[in-house]
């Protein structure tokens, strides 16, 4: 009987040794499960063509869906700030960042003002005086675009014909492609990116120019990874293809 006790006790404790390695290593398996598959960009709308491959890179290497939110920089970075964070936010200027209450970021590309106008038009516009006489779309004020386009025609001296302002550079620039003006104001990286488009070539006009700039949103891991990815020369190869320039060292 008291063999058969110490036997019972042995086994006893195997059993409770084995459950308690199983459950450490199910809490083990659980930390790198929880880890999130997927995580949410909020983008400038310029980004929309350059994130995107971005993010199908980033999938195809890292397993992690990226879902996208692009729009307005200034309007998104007031979601943000507001609590609807997503993980990672990606802006057409600095200011964005002071909306959004994010000190901690990192410029990553620029770009440039200028006016699209149709590729099939059958005037071209070649002086001021011409583009002071046709219909004009840009961004509302609010937007990076539209904050560049009034520095545009202010520092220019231009008295334009504005039909038009779009919530962001991507409903300004449909603007001209549904031909509802004759030009938009717009950045470069949108009027070279579209076939149907060109930049109008209008000498002793000056143009400004914007930063981007990148910030993780959530302690989630992957989110400073797609950061990282942004950053690194081969997501700096992605985005000089679709005509960014580089950032500011």
């Amino acid at each position: 009987m008291k063999t058969t006790r110490i036997i019972n006790a042995r086994r006893a404790a195997v059993a409770l040794l084995v459950t308690l390695i199983l459950g450490a290593t199910t809490v083990g398996c659980s930390s790198s499960a929880d880890e999130p598959k997927e995580i949410t960009v909020f983008a400038a709308a310029s980004l929309r063509a350059s994130f995107e491959e971005l993010g199908q890179s980033f999938e195809t290497n890292e397993g992690v869906k990226v879902n996208f939110n692009f729009g307005n920089s200034h309007a998104l970075a007031v979601g943000i700030a507001e609590g609807n964070a997503g993980d990672v936010f990606a802006s057409a200027d600095l200011a964005a960042m002071d909306d959004a209450n994010i000190t901690d970021f990192a410029q990553f590309a620029t770009n440039e003002l200028t006016i699209a106008v149709r590729a099939d038009a059958t005037d071209a516009l070649t002086t001021r005086e011409e583009l002071e006489s046709v219909g004009v779309a840009q961004c509302v004020e609010t937007a990076p675009c539209g904050i560049l386009a009034r520095e545009f025609a202010a520092t220019n001296n231009l008295d334009l014909d504005i039909r038009t302002e779009g919530s962001d550079v991507s409903n300004t620039f449909a603007a001209l492609l549904t031909d509802q003006v004759d030009a938009a104001l717009v950045y470069s990286t949108d009027a070279t990116g579209n076939v149907d488009t060109v930049i109008a070539e209008i000498p002793d006009l000056t143009f400004p120019a914007t930063t981007y700039a990148i910030a993780p949103t959530s302690d989630v891991a992957t989110a400073q990874e797609f950061v990282d990815f942004v950053l690194s020369p081969d997501g700096q190869a992605v985005l000089a293809t679709y005509g960014f320039g580089a950032a500011p060292q």
